[in-house]
């Protein structure tokens, strides 16, 4: 029913004073706000369709397939991908570009298992079970990273089969990296010579890729990944989840037949958010390679910053690795968890310093643990 007058732009206002009201306090999942800017806002009045495909365009003018596909030349260059090898295409987050990942795999390998760390992003469950593939759980250790004598142990169980492994690049509670190539000599060593790795770098991999200055061990290319998901809307701050799908061996083999019926071949994907697309690219353009590790680098030094004050407060946390955005440590009490929202796992939980914390937020969330300890 239709809402009375006034009540409206009430209920717009009362939402938007609530985000106001809880920006200061978000620390404790990783994505963040940042104005949008004036130079887009008009074009969230125009559909943008990416309809189809990546590689080709459809019939009408509103999409920004060629946005996207800068994006993704601009992303894979920074994972290491050979230019005559590489394809891609913006998705709706990180879990559906996993879903993606493992349906290429499939195509390879129609009969392989996915192994997966129990750390593993549980959209990683999830697209194995949409696509009908039996998945094994593989232990980690304290810190998150998987148990390559446990991932090794597994597939010796069925030697000469076809195995997928998912490796994280970042995982969801403490940020731990799975280790790439490691991955692939023990698979060739547990007499695996089919093999496919997706990465999961959702979060982790495009800091890790700017902080380095040079394409990352679990990047595109022979010794790293077949394919790999980041999002969108964690690092680099889109206002709604987004994510990007990258592969090295060329597009995805489809499985369904596709049409012509927007002009752009449909194979893969139908209708795609367009204005996802154009931020990505805006925000790639705007800050440039440079601004880019620049924004890693600061995010990582307020991590380390987060780590030292908590530890010295009487709060002991630690970093995964040294390019870790996430500080660990264990739960703070309830009243800081109703104003701080976070994550509680076990006794342990996390802030991310995505580039919307700054060092003033940290002090403050410091003072709150201390003054409820």
């Amino acid at each position: 029913m239709p809402v009375r007058d006034g009540a409206l732009p009430a209920a717009l206002a009362d939402r938007l004073d609530r985000l106001r009201s809880a920006e200061p306090y978000k620390v404790g999942f990783p994505g963040w706000s940042t104005p949008m800017p004036e130079a887009l806002l008009p074009f969230f009045s125009h559909e943008l369709n990416n309809y189809g495909d990546p590689d080709g365009d459809p019939v009408f003018p509103w999409h920004t397939k060629d946005l996207e596909r800068e994006v993704i030349d601009q992303v894979a260059e920074m994972f290491g991908a050979r230019l005559d090898s590489r394809w891609g295409m913006v998705t709706v987050g990180s879990g559906e570009a996993i879903l993606y990942g493992l349906w290429h795999a499939r195509q390879r390998f129609p009969h392989a298992c996915v192994f997966h760390s129990t750390a593993a992003h549980p959209s990683v469950l999830r697209a194995a079970a949409l696509l009908r593939m039996p998945a094994v759980a593989v232990p980690t250790d304290g810190r998150g990273e998987l148990d390559y004598a446990a991932l090794r142990s597994r597939c010796a169980r069925t030697p000469g089969s076809a195995a997928v492994v998912v490796a994280t690049v970042g995982t969801t509670l403490t940020e731990a990296v799975d280790d790439v190539p490691r991955i692939r000599a023990v698979l060739a060593d547990a007499g695996v010579t089919d093999q496919y790795l997706h990465v999961d770098a959702a979060l982790a991999g495009m800091p890790i890729a700017l902080a380095s200055g040079c394409p990352p061990s679990f990047g595109l290319h022979n010794q790293g990944g077949d394919s790999l998901s980041i999002s969108g809307h964690k690092f680099l701050g889109t206002p709604f989840p987004t994510g990007l799908l990258l592969a090295r061996s060329g597009p995805l083999p489809t499985a369904v037949p596709g049409s012509t019926l927007c002009g752009a071949p449909d194979g893969t994907s139908s209708s795609r958010n367009g204005h996802a697309a154009l931020l990505l690219w805006y925000h790639l353009r705007r800050h440039g390679a440079g601004g880019l590790r620049r924004m890693a680098l600061r995010c990582q030094a307020v991590a380390e910053y987060a780590a030292r004050r908590l530890s010295a407060a009487g709060w002991p946390a630690w970093r995964a690795h040294r390019y870790a955005l996430t500080v660990v440590f264990r739960t703070p009490p309830p009243a800081v968890l109703d104003r701080w929202p976070m994550p509680a796992v076990g006794e342990i939980s996390h802030i991310v310093c995505t580039p919307g914390v700054t060092h003033e937020r940290i002090d403050r969330f410091v003072a709150a643990v201390r003054a409820a300890s």
